[in-house]
């Protein structure tokens, strides 16, 4: 099993997986929220726990937490795509249910290694996603 950890940063929040098991981080998530719109900032999973389904964990628990304590309405998020390399990064959300908004707002970012590309993207079909927090085991145990 896995647990929690929530912790307030000084603008944002840090939602946290940690495997119960072995106390090996499994990733983060920072969001927070402005008036009824929260917002996905960041997400990182070890590459020891990617492609096992905890980023789309971390993902549908901040939902939760954003529906449950801030009453918000709708999540936005900024997919930062590498130029050069796929990360798939779009696809992943789209699996999350989250969809481009506007393909002409897409702004670029060069920090002098890669250029990637600032998708802004929104949450698809709302009101159908809310969902309790979900509770899954680690690949070792």
């Amino acid at each position: 099993m896995y647990r929690h950890l929530l912790k307030k940063t000084k603008q944002n929040y840090k939602l946290s997986l940690i495997c119960n098991q072995t106390l090996d981080k499994i990733g983060t998530l920072l969001f927070t929220s402005k008036l009824e719109t929260g917002y996905l900032i960041n997400i990182k999973i070890d590459n020891n726990f990617k492609k096992l389904g905890y980023g789309s964990i971390l993902i549908k628990n901040a939902e939760t937490i954003l529906i449950e304590k801030y009453n918000i309405n709708t999540i936005r998020l900024s997919a930062w795509e590498n130029s050069y390399v796929s990360n798939n990064l779009i696809g992943f959300y789209e699996q999350n249910g989250y969809n481009v908004t506007d393909i002409k707002n897409i702004s670029y970012y060069d920090n002098g290694y890669d250029i990637f590309n600032i998708v802004p993207m929104v949450m698809s079909q709302w009101l159908n996603r809310y969902v309790p927090m979900v509770k899954q085991i680690c690949p070792n145990g």
